[in-house]
């Protein structure tokens, strides 16, 4: 473990998605710091196989479900910062309380708006027009920790989640440029405003079902919430008694008519 704020820091990741594990071992050295090791669980995909593949030969691969074992087992890396991108499970106080620095999420909203699971899903199911990213102090309850840094980008009406976390995951290394800054400055963040949160959980798999009788706009939106990451990919409606699963869609409106 450092004891110089500005020195390299040994930074423990904590992450289930092969792109993020990626990412991460080339933005971290970037800024810096040093990948020391990457924590995973299979609890909620397949993915995390795809992230322990990704990861160098000198960094070192936990895979658990267990969380109440972790501080136990990390103790002894001795590490500065932990940082938790796209894993999902709850992270205890003994685990939150091992970095010398700090504990950071980087969560896909602009918080405190869209705390929760799967909002990349919801942001687009609900039509919003713009998602944001924020890197916050993690503590015990899910995504209510003190900001760091802030951004946003725009959705574009026929993102699916592949465009949309292109262009939303392309502004991390500067969120994390400025928390990271803040960290060694020792800044304990912008406290979050509760009465601005909203929650969202894991979403109901009737939203999976389409009918011909909804707007365009709404299917549009289902079929792009369900385009890729965790949720299930396509949507499923009925044709002349046949089940169809739709995994792109397009809202057209033709001259003198209403989109619908």
């Amino acid at each position: 473990m450092t004891t110089d704020a500005t020195a390299p820091w040994r930074i423990v990741l904590f992450s289930d998605q092969p792109q993020v594990a990626g990412v991460m071992q080339q933005v971290i050295p970037a800024l810096g710091h040093k990948l020391v090791a990457l924590v995973t669980s299979g609890k909620r995909s397949p993915d995390f196989i795809g992230a322990v593949q990704t990861m160098a030969p000198d960094i070192d691969v936990m895979i658990t479900q267990r969380p109440r074992r972790l501080a136990r087992l990390l103790s002894g890396l001795e590490f500065d910062v932990l940082l938790c991108v796209v894993f999902p499970l709850r992270l205890p106080a003994d685990v939150l309380a091992l970095p010398r620095l700090g504990a950071v999420n980087m969560h896909p909203s602009t918080l405190p708006a869209y705390r929760g699971t799967m909002t990349p899903n919801w942001h687009l199911l609900n039509g919003e027009t713009q998602i944001g990213l924020t890197l916050h102090r993690m503590t015990p309850q899910f995504d209510d920790g003190a900001i760091l840094a802030q951004t946003s980008v725009p959705i574009d009406p026929d993102d699916d989640m592949n465009t949309m976390m292109r262009r939303l995951f392309s502004t991390g290394p500067q969120v994390l440029a400025e928390g990271f800054a803040r960290l060694a400055a020792g800044d304990p963040g912008r406290p979050q405003e509760a009465s601005q949160a909203s929650y969202f959980g894991v979403m109901d798999p009737a939203l999976r079902n389409i009918t011909w009788d909804m707007p365009a706009r709404t299917i549009h939106n289902r079929v792009r919430a369900h385009s890729a990451i965790v949720a299930e990919l396509g949507v499923v409606a009925q044709l002349e008694g046949e089940a169809l699963c739709i995994t792109r869609s397009r809202v057209i409106a033709d001259e003198g008519q209403t989109q619908r």
